[in-house]
């Protein structure tokens, strides 16, 4: 008689279907994630556990509401699995479906015995991701299966607010059919505006959103159009009797903001309105300060043609000219100085325009400021000229066009520096020999 191999005879070990990998994944979650509805059943009837969850919470049927296998969910359901055990984060399986889109599965899990107003850890709900998606059908059917829509993310505010912020109009329309939607809603409006969305808007006003609520961090909806240059929902707005002069809480109206984002059109459209061209914000800036600060010049004329105080300081004492001077904008100053900025004026620590602009070698406007008569050799409260500053900043070209203007190479500061130690103490070379060929006092 042939001899039998013990090996033949021992009894295979069975696959433990609960082991885990480092991340806690079991084979039924893979086999879930992964759509597998032969292996699932397979593995459930084997003795998988159906709640076995990842490090971070995830089960199964987490995995397959996110992944959109409704089979395995059903298959899962009916097999005891919980539709309400969330992920580390608080999403739930109803989050993950409506999140994705999945409008089926949504379907069997409002079915079951779960909030389905179960926030994550965000405070964001299964409604607020279906209308931040732009996922209608799911947002209806969460509604019908009673939906809260008053709940608020900690981010952005209610389902209202993410749909109108994304443009979904169908989902505003349909989320606007309650009454209390609004209540206390400011960002609504705001992120429509904002964002251009012309029939969102319309939606949102036809309801009677407040057009003149200020939300303490982003502001106000006319501001937000004016400051994207949305033209059409500036009117619409208007046309709702938003408040043209109305201010956000640093003081900034819709005007600043249209002028200071160089919407022409918008400037226009809101001084027709009625906008006051010269309110200013808490730095003091006023709309003509700002256009001319950020070299929009077509504003600045629409501005001056309306009789602002050209001469007006902010709060740190900086003209439009010093402004647009600083930054370099040489049509802004020309027409500055043509229409009769006082060209002397200077700070109160006693820089002039020309000081301003030799400190930051704009050579195409130190031509201008000269010809204007500002004065070449006007010292700060240190002593500082125009020539100093040019030199200290290593502007070579804003020295040679200074000393071509008869600039003073030898005025010191206060502290008795003058020009040419202060070239030989930064080693710029170029400059010093500029200095002594112009008769600068080497001794």
């Amino acid at each position: 008689m042939d001899s039998i191999d013990a090996s033949q005879t021992r009894e295979r070990p069975k696959a433990n279907l609960n082991a885990v990998n480092e991340d806690g994944k079991s084979p039924l979650y893979f086999a879930a994630a992964n759509g597998r509805d032969t292996i699932v059943k397979t593995f459930i009837k084997l003795g998988a556990k159906v709640d076995l969850a990842t490090e971070d919470g995830r089960t199964p049927l987490y995995m397959a509401s996110w992944m959109g296998h409704k089979d395995i969910v059903v298959k899962l359901i009916s097999k005891g699995a919980r539709p309400d055990v969330s992920i580390e984060d608080g999403s739930s399986p109803l989050y993950a479906a409506a999140w994705n889109g999945h409008e089926d599965i949504v379907d069997i899990l409002t079915k079951e015995d779960i909030d389905i107003n179960k926030p994550n850890s965000e405070n964001e709900t299964p409604i607020y991701v279906a209308a931040e998606s732009n996922y209608y059908n799911i947002v209806e059917k969460l509604i019908a299966s009673g939906a809260n829509l008053s709940i608020a993310s900690i981010e952005f505010g209610p389902p209202l607010t993410i749909a109108a912020k994304t443009g979904c109009c169908a989902i505003v329309q349909k989320l606007l059919e309650d009454k209390s939607a609004l209540k206390d809603n400011p960002k609504a409006l705001y992120f429509a505006a904002e964002n251009g969305y012309g029939d969102v808007v319309k939606a949102l006003i036809d309801s009677k959103a407040d057009v003149n609520m200020v939300h303490e961090e982003f502001g106000l909806p006319l501001c937000a159009a004016a400051l994207k240059g949305h033209n059409s929902i500036v009117q619409m707005l208007l046309d709702a009797n938003a408040d043209v002069n109305l201010r956000t809480e640093d003081g900034r109206t819709p005007l600043y903001v249209a002028a200071e984002s160089g919407h022409l059109d918008v400037v226009l459209k809101l001084i027709d309105g009625h906008a006051k061209i010269d309110l200013t914000t808490d730095e003091g800036k006023t709309p003509y300060i700002i256009a001319a600060e950020n070299g929009h010049s077509d504003i600045v004329k629409i501005l001056i043609s309306h009789h602002v105080e050209i001469n007006r300081t902010s709060t740190s004492g900086r003209t439009a000219l010093d402004l647009a001077v600083a930054n370099g904008h040489a049509n802004v100053v020309q027409m500055l100085i043509n229409s009769g900025c006082n060209v002397a004026r200077a700070t109160e620590d006693g820089r002039t325009p020309l000081y301003i602009a030799a400190n930051n070698g704009h050579s195409t406007i130190i031509p201008m400021l000269i010809e204007a008569n500002c004065a070449v050799d006007g010292a700060t409260l240190s002593g500082a000229t125009p020539l100093f500053a040019a030199v200290s900043s290593n502007k070579k070209e804003a020295v040679e066009q200074l000393i071509k203007a008869s600039a003073d190479v030898n005025m010191a500061r206060e502290d008795g520096m003058a020009p040419l130690f202060v070239a030989a103490e930064n080693g710029f070379i170029a400059i010093v020999r500029l200095l002594i060929n112009a008769g600068a006092n080497v001794n």
